[in-house]
């Protein structure tokens, strides 16, 4: 995601959280088959592969930056402290 390259993964654990069809190209794990086919994909469309590449770099700035992890943590901080402080 980082680099912007091309990713081609297996859509298993975490993976479909942080990628999806719009940004990579999932396969069901032990499908070698379906991994040949989105190789393919790539291959004979190229413009969407990177278009799909740049996608994913969008997707890791603005969703999995530090600066969003540490917004995101600063809002869930401030709103438990302001449940505990009415809870007093």
């Amino acid at each position: 995601m980082a680099t912007q390259q091309v990713i081609v993964s297996t859509n298993v654990n975490g993976i479909p959280e942080a990628l999806d069809e719009t940004c990579a190209y999932l396969v069901e794990p032990n499908s070698p088959k379906m991994l040949a086919a989105q190789v393919h994909k790539i291959l004979s469309q190229p413009e969407e592969a990177l278009c799909r590449a740049k996608r994913a770099r969008e997707r890791l700035v603005n969703e999995f930056s530090l600066e969003t992890y540490l917004a995101k943590f600063i809002q869930i901080y401030r709103a438990s402290s302001n449940k505990d402080s009415l809870h007093v």
